[in-house]
């Protein structure tokens, strides 16, 4: 999965992508350069069912150069992921991906 958007770049992988906790690993780059934000959100919804938002807490591996989260998709749909990271008091892009649970 790729997304990009205000200057924000995100790109990993989600896996099982099936119903139930998947397990979201990412990495984040800003104009076009790898970047460690002061905050980073994920949070996901699936609008056609009314459900969400759920929110989970991406943690980052120093030595790896990426993010971790675990995402609850309790159902099959196709699902909108929200990833915002605050690049400073005034930047906060945010970056919106379709994902689709079998």
């Amino acid at each position: 999965m790729r997304a990009e958007s205000q200057g924000l770049t995100v790109s990993g992988t989600l896996s099982p992508t099936a119903p139930g906790v998947n397990i979201l690993t990412f990495r984040l780059e800003y104009d076009g350069a790898p970047v460690t934000p002061e905050q980073v959100g994920v949070e996901v919804r699936l609008p056609e069912e009314n459900l969400g938002p759920f929110t989970a807490e991406p943690e980052f591996d120093e030595s790896a150069g990426e993010y971790t989260a675990s995402v609850a998709m309790p159902v099959a749909g196709e699902w909108r992921m929200q990833v915002t990271a605050r690049i400073d008091t005034y930047t906060e892009p945010i970056a919106i991906i379709p994902i689709t649970i079998g």
